[in-house]
């Protein structure tokens, strides 16, 4: 829901959060990144950062705006340059390099989507990184029966398209624009009231904009949870 809105957040707070998914192998972290790359057309799975190039990633963080993007494999022995380059793109910020066919200007690369990172490692190689992201961590590896033809009747849906859905939401925009700081306070003050303990500044502020942009739209679109449930 946020993503969709992304270049109004960022204007705002000059930032938007990197979801993290992280958890052993086969428990569903880059299927969930795929799913939610569907509302945005029918996409891949993001490449494996470990062996795509700096510029190839640049690229692929360039290619559209206002959706999702994903890249898969993160390990935290990454070199140092690539982990750089994922804190970068937490403000917005991409690989920057000198244009030798423009006069050796400097040129950097855009930033306009929303990234979901995958990998089995939690990143805590870089405590910078690690406070750029809402991280989910995954932990189920066997399914029932049930689950695995639940998950089997939620691909076919993909492959039908999610992009209505996506549209549906889009004409909002006016509202959400006109909406969503009031949420956002709201949000703050209630996430604040339900938290025993100090956190990081910026990592509540990362929880605040996707339950802020939920919250501004909720009574907009039909979904199975409720902001009290988001919230806790």
């Amino acid at each position: 829901l946020s993503t969709l809105f992304r270049d109004y957040i960022v204007r705002k707070f000059n930032f938007y959060p990197i979801l993290n998914l992280f958890g052993p192998k086969g428990a569903g972290k880059t299927e969930l990144a795929v799913s939610l790359l569907q509302f945005f057309g029918k996409q891949p799975k993001g490449p494996n950062i470990n062996n795509t190039s700096k510029a190839a990633l640049a690229d692929h963080v360039a290619m559209s705006c206002n959706a999702l993007c994903h890249i898969d494999e993160y390990k935290n022995n990454l070199e140092f340059e690539k982990i750089e380059f994922l804190k970068g793109l937490w403000d917005g910020t991409g690989r920057t390099r000198m244009n030798m066919d423009k006069d050796k200007k400097k040129e950097t690369t855009a930033v306009d989507s929303g990234i979901i990172i995958s990998g089995q490692e939690m990143p805590t190689a870089d405590v910078a990184l690690f406070s750029r992201l809402i991280y989910l961590t995954f932990y189920q590896t066997t399914f029932s029966d049930e689950e695995k033809a639940r998950y089997n009747e939620l691909k076919d849906i993909e492959k039908k398209g999610l992009t209505h859905i996506t549209h549906e939401i889009l004409k909002y925009r006016a509202y959400f624009i006109e909406h969503f700081n009031e949420s956002y306070d709201i949000v703050s003050e209630d996430l604040q009231n339900e938290l025993n303990e100090a956190i990081e500044d910026r990592i509540f502020k990362n929880w605040l904009i996707p339950i802020a942009a939920y919250r501004t739209l909720m009574d907009k679109i039909i979904v199975p949870f409720k902001y009290e449930d988001l919230i806790k």
